[in-house]
């Protein structure tokens, strides 16, 4: 039935289709033969409402001229808003069902001709038209995008830290410049072993340890995205490089995040059994007999600790190679 409607089809799992996706818009937008109106959804996933986020620029590419249409939900009950964390489509459906009336007001703006900077420019027609559209709705504009909304499911789904904080870390990483070093990585590394005597740190310690300048806005930015209510001058830095880790290795094996997180929960790199767990219990689903199998067979000697190497050694024929094998991905918003 789909397909009589002649839609323009979009995997979100495939960055390909994103191209083929465009150069599709861009051939109905300019075809010689009677093609209808192309309606499009720009924000390219569900959000509650309360504020536009990025729009994807896919649908300006073509620089022809767009008509925004806007839709309003007045009712006393919100029985439609369907989110990534929230009541799922059947039990809105049911909400729905149970109202004696659901109200909708559906609103076409004038039609948006672009300048010609907006024509070369398909970010900033997006942008453009979007703030014309919040205005509209008399709602404020956001700057996450539908991969930072991905991005926040998975950490919230494998069990992170930090879940809603994890796109505005990734951002002011760049900003600072930090993801270009690599700097976590090697504080991981060099550092004998993290307590909370030497992690629980202020501020003016989190600038210093991670060669920030205290007084960048950034850098008190990214502080207090890891603040917790119950301890509101300090943060955790387990917590902060675990997810500067994640990010790196972000699309790599995660075999990759493995070895890191040897040495963040580790001692020089050697964890013991529940170290093992806490290493593993974010990137894939093992059950403790498992995990236990695992251990006794990469620790022969009964040290009660192990390497990621002798880790390594231990699984080459387990089924768990082969899941840790596969990248870092978001697109699976689950474990493996």
């Amino acid at each position: 039935l789909i397909d009589y409607a002649q839609p323009i089809y979009v995997c979100r799992e495939d960055p390909h289709s994103r191209q083929t996706t465009i150069r599709e818009i861009i051939q109905r937008a300019n075809s010689k033969e009677d093609w209808p109106q192309i309606l499009i959804f720009p924000e390219g996933t569900c959000t509650n409402r309360t504020s536009l986020i990025k729009f994807k620029p896919g649908a300006f590419y073509p620089g022809v001229p767009i008509q925004p249409v806007l839709m309003r939900y007045p009712n006393k009950v919100d029985t439609v808003t369907w989110t990534w964390e929230g009541p799922n489509a059947i039990q809105l459906l049911w909400r729905t069902l149970t109202q004696f009336h659901t109200f909708c007001e559906i609103e076409f703006l004038p039609v948006y001709y672009p300048s010609e900077e907006e024509k070369a420019n398909p970010k900033l027609y997006a942008d453009n038209v979007r703030m014309l559209m919040a205005k509209a709705l008399d709602i404020p504009i956001s700057d996450y995008t539908f991969d930072d909304c991905k991005l926040m499911t998975f950490v919230k789904n494998v069990g992170m830290p930090h879940p809603a904080a994890i796109a505005d870390i990734g951002k002011l990483r760049e900003t600072l410049k930090i993801a270009a070093t690599d700097r976590e990585s090697k504080i991981v590394a060099s550092e004998r072993q993290f307590t909370d005597a030497n992690s629980l740190l202020t501020y003016p310690q989190f600038a210093e340890r991670m060669q920030l300048n205290v007084q960048q806005e950034a850098a008190h930015n990214l502080f207090h995205k890891l603040i917790r209510p119950e301890t509101p001058d300090v943060i955790d830095f387990r917590e902060y490089l675990l997810l500067a880790l994640f990010l790196i290795t972000l699309y790599k094996p995660k075999l990759i995040f493995v070895e890191s997180l040897f040495h963040l929960y580790g001692v020089n790199g050697r964890v013991n059994r529940t170290q093992l767990y806490q290493t593993l219990q974010n990137l894939v689903r093992i059950s403790q007999k498992e995990l236990n199998s695992i251990f006794l067979q990469a620790d022969p000697d009964n040290l009660g600790t192990i390497d990621y190497s002798q880790f390594v050694n231990a699984i080459e024929r387990n089924p768990l190679l082969a899941k840790l094998q596969k990248n870092n991905d978001p697109n699976n918003l689950r474990l493996g």
